[in-house]
C-alpha cells in the first residue's frame, strides 16, 4: 500500500484510484468506525478458549493426573500452557462443560 501512496504523492495516480486501492486492501477496516474511539473489546473467553485449542480429552487427561497426585500443580499448569493460579478457574470451566 505504501508504494500506492508514493505514487499518490508523485501525482502518478490521482485521489480516486488512491481511495479505491485503499478501499480494496483495506475493505471492512477503513468502513468500520470504531465505538467512541476505542476499539471493540467483545472478546470470547479465554477459558473456553484454551480449552477448545487444547480439546477435552487431552485437559481431562491432565486433570485426572493431577487430581491422582501424580503430576504438581507445576506441572499441570505447564501442561496446559495455563498458570498455576489459573488452573482452578479452568477446572470448573471444564468440568461445568462435561455432561
Amino acid at each position: 500500500m505504501i508504494i500506492y501512496y508514493r505514487c499518490y504523492t508523485l501525482g502518478e495516480i490521482s485521489s480516486s484510484e488512491y481511495n479505491e486501492l485503499k478501499s480494496f486492501f483495506y475493505g471492512d477496516a477503513i468502513r468500520k468506525p470504531k465505538k467512541n474511539g476505542k476499539e471493540d473489546k467483545s472478546s470470547g473467553n479465554y477459558y473456553y478458549t484454551k480449552l477448545a485449542y487444547l480439546g477435552y480429552q487431552y485437559t481431562g487427561a491432565v486433570f485426572k493426573e493431577y487430581f491422582a497426585g501424580q503430576i504438581s500443580p507445576y506441572k499441570a499448569g505447564e501442561m496446559l500452557n495455563s498458570k498455576v493460579d489459573h488452573l482452578p478457574k479452568l477446572e470448573s470451566v471444564f468440568f461445568r462443560g462435561i455432561k
